[in-house]
């Protein structure tokens, strides 16, 4: 009968192999739990963090619409006054969010217009020196914002979406909802010929979109 020996340097590369082989699965296994504790730490942290606003990373922007070709005029408000609460997620921030803005500053760096627009436009308003506002229902990336303008109330609709700290939100005011007739033919009134299109026809649209971009803070 043959023998089969296994010599002692045989034994030695096994052995060297099996310790490698445990090594390698340890420090897998060390690395895997570390990386997976440091993400839960991370996402406890941040879910303990309270939000709040932050005046100089927030920005209002409406555009305007004129000419038949619906030329967008661009401006915002250099006064806004917002009162919110500090919550841990962002459908509470923007539901506890409430807003006044100040007709008499808006900007659209062309100081004419923005004396037209203040003078014809908002002046030709009811009680709008200023226009006040609140969010609410905010919900898989819809809500309402109801807005006071002109002696109207009205609950409008926007859309706002969350990425990482930039939350955005978006809505188009239609002006028949505040019954902006008289106001929006006062402001044509004086803008007539720049508002005429290559078509000759000078319109002035009632329909105005606003975005809010808001680099919110997040504290401890």
């Amino acid at each position: 009968m043959s023998k089969f020996t296994l010599n002692n340097k045989d034994m030695n590369l096994k052995d060297i192999t099996i310790s490698l082989s445990l090594i390698i699965t340890l420090l897998s296994t060390s690395c895997s739990n570390s990386t997976e504790a440091k993400q839960e730490s991370k996402k406890q942290e941040t879910k303990e963090q309270k939000i709040s606003y932050s005046k100089s990373n927030t920005k209002l922007t409406w555009s305007a619409y004129k000419t038949t070709d619906k030329l967008a005029v661009n401006g915002t408000f250099k006064n806004i006054i917002v009162s919110t609460k500090e919550t841990k997620d962002i459908e509470h921030f923007i539901n506890s969010t409430s807003f006044k803005i100040v007709t008499a500053s808006v900007f659209t760096k062309n100081i004419p217009r923005d004396i037209l627009i203040k003078d014809f436009f908002f002046g030709a308003m009811m009680n709008t020196d200023t226009i006040s506002g609140s969010f609410s229902e905010a919900k898989n990336g819809e809500g309402f914002v109801t807005l006071k303008m002109n002696n109207t109330s009205y609950k409008n609709k926007f859309t706002y979406k969350s990425v990482n700290d930039t939350i955005k939100i978006n809505t188009s005011i239609l002006l028949d909802n505040f019954n902006g007739d008289k106001a929006l033919k006062s402001l044509n009134e004086q803008c007539f010929d720049k508002h005429k299109g290559a078509d000759g026809i000078s319109k002035t649209w009632k329909d105005v979109d606003v975005e809010i971009i808001s680099i919110i803070n997040r504290i401890n």
